[in-house]
């Protein structure tokens, strides 16, 4: 049992290290190992309560986990248990309180870091989208700016052809004199 009598958890492995964090390691052999008891139906003798030393209510968190109201369950206090395993060591019905409520949290954590997940991606194609935009609005300017400078170019280009066509003509036609326009 890593982490103690009353708090710790049962390990399976041997191959499961020993850190800086844990609290104990406790090792029974097997004549030590007592075999605990089904549990039984909860009597609500409220030994759980009187127990608990930040003064929950194990037994409603229990029955609000056990039919699945995780958030009434949070709004009674979940979160503020410690886990130390008194309620399940005082509960003459031998019901695991704490591993109920360790399963309830972990539910809980699971849960939210699939909102976060989903956040994340939805913060994802939103930027995505907004991104795309951007480059469709860049590209479409981009294409009028072309196709402005294209007609500037293709006016100032017949502007040109103009103005070298007009003294051309004038060249070819007899020049007027004024000696002429006054006869």
């Amino acid at each position: 049992v890593m982490g103690g009598s009353m708090m710790g958890l049962s390990i399976q492995s041997l191959d499961i290290p020993i850190i800086k964090g844990s609290g104990g390691l406790l090792a029974l052999v097997e004549s030590e190992l007592a075999t605990r008891p089904e549990p039984g139906p909860c009597i609500r003798c409220a030994s759980c309560v009187s127990a608990c030393p930040i003064g929950l209510v194990p037994l409603e968190m229990a029955a609000l986990i056990r039919s699945g109201d995780l958030k009434a369950s949070v709004e009674i206090g979940l979160k503020d248990c410690i886990g130390c395993g008194t309620c399940s060591f005082v509960c003459p019905s031998q019901i695991p309180l704490v591993q109920y409520f360790n399963h309830a949290k972990g539910e809980l954590a699971a849960q939210d870091r699939g909102k976060m997940k989903q956040d994340a991606i939805r913060q994802l194609v939103e930027a995505r989208d907004a991104r795309m935009e951007r480059e469709a609005r860049e590209k479409a300017e981009a294409a009028a700016r072309r196709k402005a400078e294209r007609e500037r170019a293709k006016a100032a280009s017949l502007a040109s052809k103009a103005a070298s066509a007009a003294p051309a003509r004038n060249a070819d036609s007899p020049a007027i004199t004024t000696e002429e326009t006054t006869a």
